[in-house]
């Protein structure tokens, strides 16, 4: 079977070369979509709270310390810096929807740390927003992940027309702007599940707050999030988005 396997790994390479996002250099296609040396520099966050992954500092969270956290916990799989922050680029205007797979195996082996959910969903994206990129990438990684996991995947939230885009909000306006920024959707498949939703940046934790705890006050037993990167809230810079 090893050996059929890799036949087949090989073959694969010949009819269809895959390259590393980052670099350019060929890549084998079960390595897909990164080298080996750029895959080194995918940097796991460090000094991670053990409530919502942001950074600890001098024994206290700078997110959650001084307020409540909805999530029962959440999973930051990388830093938002160097190749992380250029990965996560492609994934959400590049076109690199494959890299959905790649970040749902990154956070399959760190779903033991939490209750296996019933359902699936993610921090929404407005629908002109959504028409004009293609895709919502918050919801690929969820779609992905749901289906590894083996549970269904549903649109449980919405976001509001009137809501102004985080990006453009510096640190403290980003807390404001979430509240009435979401709307549940389908809320009767809400009501006693335990829900996993999934977001592209941890930056504040505003976000995955107030979805949360929306789903929450609609009846979810508990919310768990799972965010592909964690942004460094002392060093906001040009990839800093919620």
């Amino acid at each position: 079977m090893n050996a059929l396997r890799s036949f087949a790994g090989i073959a694969a390479d010949i009819i269809f070369p895959s390259y590393c996002v980052l670099c350019g250099r060929p890549t084998g296609t079960f390595d897909y979509p990164l080298c080996i040396e750029c895959e080194s520099g995918i940097k796991t966050p460090v000094n991670m709270c053990p409530i919502c992954s942001g950074t600890v500092a001098e024994g206290e969270c700078v997110f959650c310390a001084e307020r409540h956290f909805y999530p029962q916990k959440n999973i930051s799989l990388m830093e938002y810096k160097g190749g992380g922050a250029m990965l996560l680029q492609h994934f959400k205007f590049g076109a690199k929807r494959k890299l959905a797979h790649y970040f749902a195996g990154r956070a399959m082996p760190l779903l033991s740390e939490i209750a296996r959910p019933d359902i699936v969903t993610s921090v929404p994206m407005r629908y002109r927003k959504m028409q004009k990129r293609g895709y919502n990438q918050a919801e690929e990684f969820g779609r992905v992940l749901s289906g590894k996991i083996g549970v269904p995947y549903a649109r449980l939230l919405a976001e509001n027309r009137a809501a102004k885009n985080q990006k453009t909000l510096d640190y403290c306006s980003r807390f404001f702007n979430t509240f009435g920024r979401f709307r549940t959707i389908n809320s009767g498949l809400i009501t006693g599940e335990i829900i996993l939703l999934t977001d592209d940046v941890f930056t504040t934790g505003s976000t995955v707050n107030e979805c949360a705890r929306i789903l929450e006050d609609c009846g979810a037993e508990a919310v768990f999030s799972v965010t592909i990167a964690r942004a460094d809230v002392k060093k906001l810079d040009k990839y800093s988005i919620v």
